[in-house]
């Protein structure tokens, strides 16, 4: 004959222990204290940036480098645009960090490069990359514009 041992469920708080870093090196790390700081959990970040919970999990973890479609995501998230970002140096991020700075909306942004709003929208997210000669503009207008708005 078996006994049959009821346990009650223990219930407890969530323990207070954070651990992340102070001055963050990485997106990754960014996003992790941000998360810890307003004691979000993974899969409530996963819906922000519309990916699963394991890819925040590899981001926060510097398993994995977050692309540069996230960015804009990234940068929402966050409320600011870290410093880091601004080391990235693919034309996307540069195209996209600078119509932060100018503060444009993409139709503005697609205006003053002389390309059309789609474009713009596929060349930040990374979902099209430009031929060589339209590379050459975009850079060539770019320059032009911090010419115009210097730091």
């Amino acid at each position: 004959m078996r006994a049959i041992v009821a346990i009650d469920r223990l219930v407890a708080e969530r323990p207070a222990y954070r651990e992340f870093p102070e001055n963050p090196q990485t997106l990754g790390e960014y996003i992790k204290q941000h998360r810890l700081r307003n004691n979000l959990l993974q899969k409530d970040v996963a819906k922000v940036f519309r990916v699963n919970e394991m890819t925040i999990t590899n981001w926060e973890n510097n398993h994995n480098e977050i692309q540069t479609r996230h960015l804009p995501r990234v940068i929402d998230f966050l409320g600011f645009i870290p410093e880091i970002i601004k080391d990235f140096k693919p034309l996307q991020s540069e195209v996209f960090l600078s119509r932060c700075e100018l503060n444009l909306t993409q139709q503005q942004m697609a205006l003053r490069l002389g390309i059309d709003k789609t474009t713009l929208h596929a060349l930040e997210w990374g979902t099209r990359n430009a031929n060589r000669e339209t590379q050459e503009r975009i850079k060539s207008k770019l320059a032009e514009l911090r010419l115009l708005h210097p730091h």
